[in-house]
């Protein structure tokens, strides 16, 4: 008898569900148990884990969506791919993701430090991240929010409004705004890396884009390792520049 067929039937559905599993979404309830209608694999569904099960402890997902509701405290959370989403009125102790996006959302979310490799980082409307928001390739964007320490990106843009950051903001190639923004201690442009096309034909990247905008200071210094197009609106206060020639300008945008 040719079971080759039903071996092939076999394997098409395992695919399936791998494929189906990966597109699933984490919901961290409130309601005290595991939902058991928590089905996956359907666009728009989610797995949903009560409050008595998560709250105080880690979460790590491969290929899911993390999201934590208002008023739910999570330890450490860690994914592969997941974008993770902090509601207003929810913490957690940090947030790591390789490829994901990471949202903290509204007032009185919290995050003890976020990174990420590839992730965009944001945060909005009163959300605080206690530590340090750190990216390698990702964007981050931070709108009326507080940072106890540093803002960090390769080549990542980053991009501050109403913003407060506790030490330094720090890139090497991305592009840097600032408005209405305090960095308390130094911005500082690190050196670039040199690339090469087998070994011997430099690759010329654009230089990195520095706007100190309308209502920004930065108390310590603008430190420029590397070549940079700088502009320091007419308001912008900076305790010192070094490495770059600012260029002025009295609107919105230079």
């Amino acid at each position: 008898m040719n079971h080759k067929p039903q071996i092939v039937l076999r394997r098409v559905l395992l695919l399936t569900l791998v494929v189906s599993l990966s597109a699933c979404h984490i919901r961290v309830s409130g309601n005290g148990f595991r939902d058991s209608h928590g089905y996956v694999g359907q666009p728009g569904t989610s797995r949903e884990y009560g409050a008595k099960q998560l709250a105080g402890q880690d979460i790590e997902e491969h290929n899911n969506t993390v999201y934590v509701p208002r008023g739910m405290n999570v330890k450490d959370i860690n994914t592969i791919n997941g974008r993770v989403v902090l509601e207003g009125g929810a913490s957690a102790r940090s947030v790591s993701s390789v490829n994901g996006r990471v949202q903290v959302e509204g007032q009185g979310s919290y995050a003890g430090s976020v990174d990420t490799v590839n992730g965009r980082i944001s945060a909005i409307e009163g959300g605080e991240i206690g530590g340090s928001a750190t990216t390698v390739n990702g964007r981050i964007n931070l709108d009326n929010v507080a940072v106890g320490r540093n803002v960090e990106t390769s080549n990542g843009s980053i991009y501050l409004v109403d913003a407060t950051v506790g030490k330094n903001i720090e890139t090497r190639n991305g592009d840097v705004r600032l408005e209405n923004s305090v960095v308390e201690q130094d911005l500082i442009i690190h050196s670039r890396y040199r690339v090469s096309l087998l070994g011997f034909i430099d690759i010329k990247r654009e230089r990195p884009e520095i706007i100190v905008g309308p209502g920004s200071e930065i108390k310590g210094s603008l430190i420029a390792r590397a070549d940079v197009r700088l502009y320091v609106h007419e308001s912008a206060k900076i305790g010192n520049i070094i490495g770059a020639d600012p260029v002025m300008y009295n609107g919105r945008l230079p």
